[in-house]
């Protein structure tokens, strides 16, 4: 009996710990995107991305995904 209480004890304060985390964020949590924002998607008709290319245009930076 004293084994089962103190298990349980631990699942407890385990569950409570990732409860926590998950609430403030820590894990799964977006990215983080600085002077960055989303113009445009394309699934590529489920088919991969080849050859991404970076050119620097005046004071940005563009990538370009074929």
């Amino acid at each position: 009996m004293k084994y089962v209480l103190s298990s349980l004890l631990i699942i407890a304060l385990g569950l409570t710990a990732c409860a926590q985390m998950a609430l403030r964020g820590g894990v799964g949590s977006a990215p983080e995107a600085k002077d960055m924002a989303l113009v445009g998607f394309n699934d590529l008709q489920n088919r991969s991305a080849y050859q991404p290319v970076i050119h620097r245009q005046g004071d940005r930076f563009i990538a370009y995904i074929s």
